[in-house]
């Protein structure tokens, strides 16, 4: 399947729409209008294993049953400092919620996730679903060591379609992602370091080089 490459500002999570709930979920945050399945890392076991793929640091997964959809949420060290990052506030998926903006303006920062799943934990919890799509994002999750196993895994068992959204800077192995979104922050270098602390060059340089080596982009 040819990768697709796209630039986004805003990545904008779909309206979630039934209610099923797991035995590992131990926190209700849904509203009537936003409902979907929610898992928690907090409540899983964390295993002590050496294995690259067991050290990966997913936090928090959001299945969307009416489209097939997984959100899969990473933590690692962001390549950028935004000054609007809205992560220092809100650590759950904003599909979760009626008015996620509304919910970041009136709270004080949090304390980032320290409990995360592994890679055997996270596909565990879709036995017996059927996934069609697979969003990798938050923090940077082109810099999990462990992401390209899970993105593998889950073309092979659930034959997914992969989607990365990254902020550019770093790319990882992309062999099991179909669909690349980028946040391009600022086209301006000069605005985007005032705003990232870093200049775009070298995203926009591997977005170019990504596009180039993929399908045509529409015009």
């Amino acid at each position: 399947m040819p990768r697709k490459i796209e630039s986004a500002a805003i990545f904008q999570t779909r309206l979630l729409t039934e209610s099923i709930f797991m035995p590992v979920i131990w926190q209700n945050l849904l509203t009537p209008a936003t409902h979907a399945i929610y898992f928690s890392a907090g409540a899983c076991c964390l295993q002590k294993i050496a294995r690259l793929a067991n050290r990966m640091k997913v936090y928090h997964v959001v299945y969307e049953p009416a489209a097939k959809s997984v959100d899969i949420h990473f933590w690692s060290k962001c390549t950028l400092a935004c000054r609007a990052c809205y992560l220092r506030y809100e650590t759950l998926d904003f599909g979760l919620f009626d008015d996620p903006i509304a919910r970041v303006a009136r709270k004080n920062p949090e304390k980032p996730p320290t409990k995360f799943l592994n890679l055997d934990e996270v596909l565990a919890l879709f036995e017996g679903r059927e996934v069609r799509s697979a969003i990798f994002l938050v923090t940077e999750a082109a810099l999990d060591a462990a992401m390209p196993a899970l993105a593998k895994a889950l073309h092979n068992r659930l034959h997914s379609y992969n989607v990365l959204l990254t902020n550019g800077l770093k790319l990882a192995d992309m062999a099991h992602v179909d669909e690349i979104i980028f946040s391009i922050k600022a086209i301006t270098p000069q605005i985007h370091k005032a705003y990232t602390g870093k200049d775009n060059r070298e995203i926009l340089n591997n977005f170019e080089s990504l596009a180039n080596s993929g399908p045509k982009l529409p015009q």
